[in-house]
Parts: C-alpha cells; structure tokens; sequence
C-alpha cells in the first residue's frame, strides 16, 4: 500500500481521540441536537470544518497536500448529485435512528455505548448490501469523466479559495455564536470549541502523516468488499487502508478513555438494539450511495468546499431534523 500501516494508524487513532473528546459520540447529544435541544453537535461540527478548511487552504499553499473536491455520486436517475441527496437523506435517517454517525459508531464501541455495537453491525451490514447492488442502481450513470467530475464552489463562482475560505470562517464563526448563545452545555461535556479544534486538528495531523483527508464511510464499503471476496472468490482483493484507519479510530478513542476515564462516562439514553440495527444499515448503505459521511463529506469534503458535499451535508441533516419530527 502506497501509505504506511503505522501513519494510516497513527492517523485513525488521533481521529478516534478527538471524536471521544469532542462528546459528539454522545447518542444523547446527536438526539438533543436533532431535536434542536441542544447545539454542541453543531459548535463541534462548524468548529472543526472551519479548522480543517483554513488547515487544508495552507498546506495546500506549500505544496503538501492538493485539494481536490469531492465529485458528484451520479447515480443516473435524477440528475448529477442523484446519489449525494439521496443517500444523505437515508443517512440522515439512520443518525436519527441510531443516534451515531459512521464514524461516531467507532468510538462508542470502546465506550460501552450499548448501541454501538448493534448500529456498527447494521452499518457493516448497510455495507455488504451497497457491494452488493451499487452496479446495478449505476446502470444509467454517465461515465466518470471530466464533464462528471466534482467542482469546488470557488472553481464554479470563478475566484480564488482564499476569499471563499475567508467568508466562510466568517459564517462559521457567527453561526458558532449564535449557537453558544442557544446551547444547553452539559457540565460533563467538553468545551464545543474546543472539542472542534481537535477534531479539525485530526484532520490536519492526517493530512501530515498520510496527506489524505480523514474519510470513515468508506470502511464499510471495503468490508463488504472483503464479504463478497471472500464468498464469491474473485480474483482481485480489496483495499485495506480504510479497514486500517477505522482499527486506528478504536484503538484512539479506547486509549484515551483509559487515560482519561471521564471521557467514556455516558449519558444514559435507550435506544432498542433493532432500532440502532437499522439505523446503522442507513448509515453504512446511505453514506456509501452518497460517497461519504459527515466526515467524509461534513469535514473533508466541505474543507474543499466541494459542491457535491455541500450537497449531501444539507441532504443528511434534512434527513436527520426531518426524521426526528416524526420519529
């Protein structure tokens, strides 16, 4: 593998220890937040893009690193980001039901959530299924070439990412405010603020071992890639890479619970095992339909200011808040 076992490791777990510091892993804090409770999910959120797009703009100035946005997941059906609104609303679902993200799902298996390890079977499950069926819901997709390939909003409004990234920060920064102002801090959670400059850390410190973004969804692809391999035979065996970055995300977080065990105390918050199930299958098939989770798209790809993850991050939230007004 072009990147090493030790750095794509080293990677995931700073990744994992940020995600447990953060409290985002808290099925309570993604509830409250999709039911507009509490905003520490999104302070995170918006804290940590705004750090990893700025981190991301000046490493790519030196030359470490190029910025290259997500493109569009065509599915051929509807139109260009068919894929991306379509499967962010299925995972917007599955946050609501699982009350975790893709990557999330990785931290509260080392913390004993007990949903976790029903919502990471689901989303496993989400994952061989996608394998299973991606070629023929692509059928009528054009083909990957330049006419289909993602754009950047700065390459679409024609100006340079400096000003777009200025803006943002200034957006970013504002609509943090007006959150803090709203939030019902939980006096065991971390500072939101701070809890988003690691997570937008992690990103940059990914980007210094391996120079790729941090991307979780991707796992449970390649897992159901090794199913299919290993059932069906075939010749070609499937990446690793992912499956390594997503051991490395574990072992961070479960580390940093042992050295700080006030990091893995949770709040109390039910959710029955066949619920967190099927959430996790809409995590895993929704993220992969859409080519990313919100980390895949929320940090990385909206650190690129990719129109295709702009796209998906506003499809998976509108599937979250619209799924916990009626379920």
């Amino acid at each position: 593998m072009a990147q090493s076992i030790p750095s794509v490791t080293a990677s995931g777990a700073i990744f994992g220890a940020a995600l447990a510091a953060s409290g985002v892993w808290q099925p309570v804090v993604i509830d409250e937040q999709l039911h507009l409770k509490s905003f520490h999910m999104v302070e995170v959120f918006l804290t940590a893009i705004a750090t990893s797009a700025t981190g991301f703009w000046a490493l790519e100035r030196v030359g470490w690193v190029t910025c290259t946005p997500k493109k569009p997941s065509n599915l051929g059906w509807l139109g260009k980001y068919d894929g991306n609104i379509i499967g962010g609303l299925i995972l917007g679902i599955g946050m609501n039901l699982a009350r975790a993200c893709p990557g999330t799902v990785l931290v509260q298996v080392p913390m004993h959530v007990p949903s976790g390890l029903w919502a990471l079977a689901g989303a496993s499950l989400g994952g061989i299924c996608y394998v299973a069926v991606e070629q023929s819901m692509r059928v009528n997709a054009p083909s990957d070439d330049e006419s289909n390939r993602g754009y950047s909003i700065p390459k679409k409004l024609n100006v340079d990412s400096g000003y777009v990234l200025l803006v943002f920060d200034v957006l970013a920064g504002a609509m943090v405010a007006v959150a803090a102002k709203l939030n019902h801090h939980r006096s065991q959670l971390p500072n939101p603020i701070i809890g988003g400059l690691l997570v937008g850390g992690a990103q940059l410190a990914s980007l210094l071992l391996t120079k790729t973004p941090v991307g979780v969804s991707s796992a449970y692809e390649d897992l159901g890639r090794w199913f299919w391999y290993v059932i069906r035979r075939r010749k070609n065996k499937p990446p690793v890479r992912s499956l390594i970055l997503a051991g490395g995300i574990v072992l961070g977080s479960w580390t940093l619970a042992r050295l700080h065990p006030g990091t893995s105390r949770a709040y109390d918050f039910a959710i029955h095992p066949a619920v967190a199930a099927i959430g996790g299958v809409c995590l895993g098939f929704g993220a992969r339909m859409g080519g990313g989770c919100t980390s895949g798209h929320g940090l990385s790809g909206m650190s690129t200011f990719s129109v295709a993850s702009v796209v998906s991050v506003i499809s998976m939230f509108t599937g979250g808040f619209g799924s916990a007004a009626f379920l």
